[in-house]
């Protein structure tokens, strides 16, 4: 679970949305998994790279293994001041989610 932040650290955090698309075939799901590739796992992973933070993906509802998406909601917090075009055009976040079959729109 994410950690509890104090207003004013909240005060300069973004609530930044996904539209997420992907392939679940190599994923166990949705949910983190302590031996097994998820999708909210790759996310994760490919945000800290482009933002240096460790953020915490919540889904709007989750998918068991091998089930695909197309339009599957989530949403993150950070503190990141990069632009929602920045977050889409970074080579480190569409290199991540593209090797997992993955696309994510933020908006």
């Amino acid at each position: 679970m994410g950690t509890k932040r104090s207003p004013s650290a909240e005060a300069d955090t973004r609530n930044v949305k996904l539209v997420l698309t992907y392939d679940g075939a190599g994923f166990a799901g949705w949910q983190r998994q302590k031996n097994a590739p998820s999708v909210q796992q790759a996310l994760e992973e490919a945000i800290a790279r482009v933002t240096g933070e460790q953020p915490t993906v919540v889904g709007a509802g989750r998918t068991d293994a091998g089930v695909h998406a197309l339009g599957q909601v989530a949403n993150f917090h950070t503190s990141s001041r990069l632009s929602v075009v920045e977050l889409r055009c970074r080579p480190a976040l569409r290199g991540v989610l593209a090797g997992n079959r993955m696309a994510a729109r933020p908006r």
